[in-house]
């Protein structure tokens, strides 16, 4: 086999290997995943103090704040319109990719969605 080929071979291993690792790491599906291994050398992201991915698969539609305190802690950021978002990861720098991880209340404070994506900005 040419060496270029054998290189190539190796290449893919390690792609798909990268993608593997990511998918579980973070809990992603493919497309986050295979997002997060193509960009990855322009990912920051900044995570919240006591936030963990077993944490995060841990809520549940119609817990109130208190208990997503008790399990995931205090988030980066609080914003509250006509429905409150919780934000547990944010990006270092503007122009950077980052793993988002945010919840969302409604207006009796109960949560009504988690958001985990892989944001390429």
């Amino acid at each position: 086999m040419k060496l270029t080929k054998r290189i190539f071979i190796l290449m893919v291993i390690v792609f798909v290997s990268a993608t593997i690792i990511n998918a579980m790491r973070f809990h992603y599906g493919l497309s986050d995943a295979l997002l997060r291994t193509i960009f990855f050398v322009f990912e920051d992201t900044r995570w919240a103090k006591d936030y963990t991915e077993d944490g995060f698969d841990r809520l549940a539609v119609g817990m109130s704040t208190e208990e997503v305190l008790k399990i995931l802690g205090e988030p980066l950021r609080k914003s509250c319109f006509s429905v409150c978002e919780w934000v547990y990861t944010w990006q270092q720098d503007s122009w950077l990719d980052f793993d988002r991880r945010a919840v969302i209340f409604d207006e009796n404070m109960r949560l009504i969605a988690k958001r985990r994506a892989y944001f390429v900005d």
